[in-house]
């Protein structure tokens, strides 16, 4: 019996690691030390974290799971109205409220965490940059750039989060939450995205 317990336990614990480091589960990915392309092992230093990836990653996963549920509930329900065990009309009422359930949680979802910036990494070297950010399905990216490449940050107060991300040569706008992040170092974050970051 004791046995038993023990093996139940080590199963719990390896489906809790399992969990926290699948794409859903995001952010825990070891990303400290990349390959360059030169096969030159550099060393990323955190400079960034987001506090607010504990409301995206739920965020992302409500929607994957609504999404689901959408896609099984509505013709549930036609089925079910079919062998007459629900009427029309409340059929469609529930499927126009699912979907419109569904819209709203994707709006949101794209509008607020699709390519969110939550960690930012420097090189010893200062002159090569590593963003996670997460992607619309919730998956953890990673993009690496040249500091250079990076476009100094507008602050803008009638922007809701305030500071956008473009990078030259990169069509896709990312998105970064500076109010009550983890900061590790100002002045290397500034050198990334420039003085009116902080």
């Amino acid at each position: 019996m004791l046995l038993q317990r023990f093996n139940f336990k080590i199963v719990l614990n390896n489906i809790k690691r399992n969990f926290i480091t699948n794409p859903y589960g995001l952010m825990c990915s070891k990303t400290n030390q990349i390959i360059d392309n030169d096969v030159e092992s550099k060393q990323f230093i955190p400079i960034f974290k987001t506090s607010h990836m504990t409301f995206f990653v739920g965020l992302n996963r409500i929607k994957a799971f609504q999404t689901a549920a959408t896609f099984f509930f509505i013709p549930s329900c036609f089925v079910l109205n079919i062998l007459g065990h629900f009427n029309l009309e409340e059929v469609i009422f529930g499927s126009f409220i699912n979907v419109g359930l569904t819209i709203g949680i994707h709006a949101m979802s794209w509008f607020f965490s699709n390519n969110l910036v939550v960690f930012v990494y420097l090189c010893q070297d200062e002159q090569k940059c590593q963003m996670s950010y997460i992607s619309y399905w919730g998956k953890r990216k990673e993009l690496y750039c040249n500091i250079d490449d990076v476009k100094p940050i507008e602050y803008s107060t009638l922007d809701i989060f305030n500071h956008k991300i473009k990078l030259n040569g990169n069509k896709n706008t990312f998105k970064i939450i500076l109010r009550d992040a983890t900061i590790y170092n100002n002045a290397k974050l500034r050198k990334v995205f420039g003085s009116e970051v902080i």
